[in-house]
């Protein structure tokens, strides 16, 4: 578990977000990489079915300390960061109007700064997991399995309804969620690609066909594609799970590698530096990366540049983030 985390964290900051901000893709690659937050969802589902139980109250303030407080540092840095590059890159950032504040604070990012869109997620995940304790009490009467069923059927059922973005999202991702409190480690290969099948023809479909490209319309709102997609994503990553799985010494000899382990414990802290570390990416590649004469090769130097520069700005920014959190927890 500590192994996939930290690989799909890496994915995230320095592949999708790569492809998205700096070297953008030709479809459908760039929309077929993109199931990287159904997985994510899946994997802290999994993660909460091995954890202690806890109760709602429990919930909202062990993810308010270990959520919201390290992003309200990080809006700090990041605040003190962009005045101090203004004077050299003066184009850098837009005057920020009091309901940008407002919006930054409430984790929904913000286009006037650089590479910063991506704190959705802190919201949705927040919902889902303090939404765990109320499922498990609900459990007593309505089994969990049921209650995945009502929650497929909800999805369904809103998309004929104006509602803002994130209500779809955070019902979409607490069916990934759901599935993976539910199902991990309990399904035999043959039932995962049983259940597999009817979704993976479904995506197939809509790829060949172009129905949902680019996905990233069906992300934001998500929507059935996106549904499908990630389920048909979430059932292959699984059948890869359980064949690594059987095969200890590779999963042992990746969870030895320190930086598997360095991204396991500063996942969460490099995820919300990511504006930082990608606008430092963009000034030391933007006067020579148009010189490289393979697309290809220039995402593959992006990439291990981003890696590069993720991982050491952590070296600075989890140590200071541990420290004011010291002193106010």
């Amino acid at each position: 578990m500590d192994v996939s985390r930290s690989l799909i964290m890496i994915y995230i900051v320095c592949c999708i977000h790569v492809v998205y901000w700096l070297c953008p893709l030709s479809e459908p690659w760039q929309s077929l990489l993109l199931f990287e937050m159904p997985v994510i969802f899946l994997i802290s589902g999994a993660s909460q079915s091995l954890a202690r139980w806890k109760g709602l109250r429990s919930m909202i303030i062990n993810r308010m300390k270990r959520v919201l407080l390290p992003l309200y540092v990080f809006l700090a840095v990041m605040a003190v960061f962009y005045v101090l590059v203004q004077p050299f890159y003066p184009a850098v950032t837009e005057r920020l109007t009091i309901h940008d504040i407002l919006k930054i604070l409430a984790t929904g990012g913000c286009d006037k700064i650089p590479y910063y869109g991506y704190t959705w997620f802190i919201s949705t995940y927040l919902v889902v997991t303090c939404l765990l304790p109320i499922e498990r009490k609900l459990s007593r009467w309505i089994p969990l399995f049921w209650q995945l069923t009502v929650n497929v059927l909800l999805f369904a059922a809103i998309q004929l309804l104006p509602l803002p973005m994130e209500i779809d999202g955070m019902v979409c991702y607490n069916i990934f969620f759901l599935l993976g409190y539910l199902y991990y480690r309990k399904l035999r290969v043959r039932t995962i690609l049983l259940a597999a099948s009817l979704p993976t023809l479904l995506t197939a479909y809509g790829f060949l066909s172009g129905a949902v490209i680019p996905i990233q319309n069906h992300k934001f709102p998500a929507d059935l594609w996106f549904l499908c997609f990630g389920f048909t994503a979430i059932c292959w990553w699984s059948i890869l799970y359980t064949f690594l799985e059987k095969h200890e010494e590779i999963v042992r000899y990746l969870g030895s590698i320190q930086l598997i382990q360095l991204w396991n414990t500063r996942g969460y802290t490099i995820y919300i530096y990511q504006t930082i570390s990608a606008f430092i990416v963009s000034m030391v590649t933007r006067s020579w990366i148009d010189t490289v004469p393979c697309h290809f090769l220039g995402l593959m130097i992006y990439v291990v540049i981003t890696f590069a520069v993720a991982t050491l700005l952590s070296c600075l920014t989890y140590p200071f983030e541990r420290f004011i959190l010291r002193r106010t927890v």
